[in-house]
């Protein structure tokens, strides 16, 4: 069991992977909700699962906006772009 100093490096280690995934998670949650396996999706976006699980498995700055915008459009969820 981690205590201490140990504890607290791996759970700052965890909130970091956590920030910078916070995108990826929404998508793969919709994704869930629509009752889409990652085959499915790869199929409706005519490309392969492989390409599924590499969006899924990286981290928000990998993605591409058109990568963004074609998963969402397909899971139900409406892109909004706002620049202050």
């Amino acid at each position: 069991m981690l205590r201490g100093h140990g504890y607290r490096r791996v759970a700052d280690a965890v909130r970091q992977l956590s920030a910078k995934t916070r995108l990826i998670d929404q998508l793969i949650l919709a994704r869930v909700a629509a009752g889409l396996t990652q085959a499915q999706l790869a199929a409706k976006l005519r490309c392969s699962q492989s390409r599924i699980s590499k969006i899924e498995d990286s981290q928000d700055a990998d993605l591409s906006l058109g990568d963004i915008h074609a998963y969402a459009r397909i899971v139900g969820l409406k892109l909004q772009l706002d620049l202050r």
